[in-house]
This record gives structure tokens, C-alpha cells and sequence, in this order.
């Protein structure tokens, strides 16, 4: 199963990339949860708010929360740089951090 992260007009990409079954295992695992990034959990987060945060949804407080989020995935990537815990759900953070300002109602634009 492919997670596709998709808010219909708003945006011109998914996030082929997550596998949802593979992610809702390692959660629901406790041996395995905590081999998930920080990063990642902030980053997919951050940018599921920001694409519910239109004028008829979530509005300005979601977008607030979104930033907030993104600046706690960056905080949380940097933190796993530093202490050499690289690994591919680090990538997938840095990816989802990336493409949070292509979304079209961002404030990180």
C-alpha cells in the first residue's frame, strides 16, 4: 500500500515514497517504535496540518501549528544528523520537510 498525500487541487505531488502499512506496524510495535525518527513523525505531521489548513478548514491556527511542526522536524533532523542516527525514515523527514513550501496555502513560502 502506497500513502498518497494529495489535498485534491491544492497541490502537484504526493508522497509515493511512505509505505502506511510499514509505518502503522512500526507504531503499533513497541519493540520497532522507537526506531522511527522524530523528524519523520514532525514532518509528515507538519505537512498533513498545512494541507488541511485552507480558509475552510483548519485556516491561520493550522497553519501556526503546521510551522510549528516543521520547525520541531527541522530541530529533530539536526538532533539525528549530529548524533549519527541516519537512517531511511531520516530521509523521508528531510523530503517531507522539503516539500512543506511547495504546498499551495503555506506560510513557509
Amino acid at each position: 500500500m502506497t500513502f498518497f498525500l494529495s489535498s485534491g487541487k491544492d497541490t502537484g505531488h504526493s508522497l509515493l515514497f511512505l509505505h502506511v502499512e510499514f509505518v502503522i506496524k512500526r507504531l503499533y510495535n513497541e519493540d520497532q517504535r522507537c526506531l522511527i525518527q522524530p523528524a519523520f513523525i514532525y514532518a509528515v505531521l507538519a505537512m498533513a496540518t498545512l494541507m488541511k489548513s485552507s480558509e475552510m478548514e483548519f485556516r491561520a491556527p493550522g497553519r501556526e501549528r503546521a510551522l510549528w511542526l516543521r520547525n520541531s522536524a527541522q530541530s529533530h533532523l539536526e538532533d539525528s544528523y549530529k548524533k549519527d542516527w541516519v537512517d531511511a525514515t531520516l530521509a523521508e523527514a528531510a523530503l517531507v520537510r522539503c516539500l512543506l513550501p511547495l504546498t499551495t496555502h503555506s506560510p513557509f513560502a
